[in-house]
């Protein structure tokens, strides 16, 4: 469990489109199941999901030479007890769909 001063976890990579597509696919079925375990060479991390979580969707523009670069950025968020497990009772809502 982290002491809460900075990233649990934290990894970059480029990726192909299929490449992207089966992460979210993965992501689909882990967070099904209600469990995640996230790797990295020697690097892991394995925790639970709640029931409800609070999800922030955000797509931005920035200008960098030559034109501008796009970011989806898609945040997950719910709150742990001191042991790293969820803690249940945040009330699922919907906010924006995916089509």
């Amino acid at each position: 469990m982290s002491d809460g001063a900075g990233p649990v976890f934290k990894s970059k990579t480029d990726l192909s489109r299929d490449e992207l597509a089966d992460l979210f696919q993965t992501l689909a079925d882990r967070a099904s199941e209600g469990s995640l375990t996230l790797s990295t060479g020697t690097e892991q991390v394995v925790f639970d999901l709640p029931d409800g979580c609070l999800v922030e969707l955000e797509v931005a523009d920035s200008a960098v030479q030559g034109g501008f670069e796009r970011e989806l950025e898609l945040e997950i968020t719910w709150r742990v007890d001191e042991t790293g497990a969820p803690i249940e009772g945040q009330t699922p809502k919907r906010g924006f769909t995916i089509s």
